[in-house]
């Protein structure tokens, strides 16, 4: 056996790269324009645990702004659209001047069965689903 019992992601746990708040922003990925709307909501957003911690302390700055997403890239879903930003752009405004180039799959790799976390079936699933978009989009099916 190559993993323990009880076996977790610590990219997914609260030693990683997680934030509580993010479950109530209502962040959706039925529309591309609902997504970016949901992300600028979340980046303009207060959160009442950063704002104690203060933005800066004795002249040092401790974090960007005290809200739930800092930035857009801190949306810790466990999918997001991408695509490549030019200088100065953010990812939510590269996504609304190109359409989605990409899909970052953040979870794929975390089966606690697999000695190395993930196994061939997992990784063939994206490929299915790729191939599926390409078959829609041969056919007219935008």
């Amino acid at each position: 056996m190559y993993y323990l019992p009880y076996a977790t992601s610590l990219r997914l746990s609260d030693l990683g790269y997680t934030n509580k708040s993010q479950s109530n922003l209502g962040i959706t990925f039925n529309d591309l324009h609902e997504y970016v709307a949901g992300l600028k909501r979340a980046i303009k957003t207060p959160s009442e645990e950063y704002a104690r911690i203060g933005v800066e302390k004795d002249g040092k700055r401790l974090q960007i702004n005290s809200n739930v997403l800092q930035i857009e890239n801190e949306l810790y879903a466990p999918i997001r659209p991408k695509r490549v930003t030019r200088s100065g752009e953010s990812p939510s405004d590269a996504l609304l001047r190109g359409g989605i180039e990409y899909i970052e799959v953040r979870s794929l790799d975390i089966n606690p069965f697999s000695p190395i976390g993930v196994d061939e079936q997992q990784v063939r699933f994206p490929r299915s689903v790729y191939g599926l978009v390409r078959i829609g989009r041969c056919a007219g099916n935008e």
